[in-house]
């Protein structure tokens, strides 16, 4: 969660969300400062890199940097909750607090079981229209911090029974990631996926 407090005649600008759980120098590096094409208009390429910035529910690390790293001018703090908060410098005592707040996380996914077949078990981060899923690219960021490309599947319609056709309805449990590997070793020693390892 990203909070905003400011005094009540400062100007107030939009940002998205972010937190996280690595102590506060750690989420500034590597992220460049925000750029803005005048003085109302921000830069889009900080909108896409923000909304591409991998955080699923409890893994928002790499989205706290990126804000992080747009919200230079405010003074910065985070706390083990994976909140960030941004607040305008200079502000008064006794004035009064505008506070804006949005969702850091984003919908995703968890490595729940690795088939001996090489596909994935998986379970959500959030909460999904499950019938949407199926034919869906996926990130995996493995615990090394490399991401592997995978794509969520069902059972096909020709190895359906009778009452699967009728019922048209999907578990989470019935689907799984292809990642294009072939067995456990080779998702574990080749692709480096774990159990645990959050997917977007």
């Amino acid at each position: 969660m990203l909070y905003f407090k400011m005094s009540y005649h400062m100007e107030t600008r939009w940002v998205r969300s972010a937190g996280c759980r690595a102590p506060f120098g750690g989420c500034m590096q590597h992220v460049p400062a925000i750029q803005r094409k005048g003085e109302n208009t921000m830069d889009i390429k900080m909108f896409g890199q923000i909304t591409n910035a991998f955080g699923p529910s409890g893994f928002e690390e790499e989205a706290v940097r990126t804000v992080a790293g747009y919200c230079q001018k405010f003074e910065l703090e985070n706390d083990s909750m994976n909140n960030l908060y941004a607040r305008m410098p200079g502000a008064k005592e006794g004035k009064p607090v505008v506070q804006l707040d949005a969702h850091l996380d984003e919908c995703g996914f968890m490595v729940q079981s690795i088939r001996e077949n090489g596909s994935l078990g998986i379970l959500m981060l959030g909460g999904m229209v499950i019938t949407n899923l199926p034919a869906h690219t996926v990130w995996i960021r493995t615990r090394s911090g490399k991401l592997v490309k995978g794509i969520i599947t069902s059972k096909p319609i020709h190895f359906m029974n009778e009452s699967e056709r009728a019922n048209q309805s999907l578990s989470i449990e019935s689907l799984s990631v292809d990642i294009g590997a072939v067995s456990r070793e080779e998702v574990t020693d080749v692709f480096g996926v774990s159990i645990g390892d959050p997917m977007v």
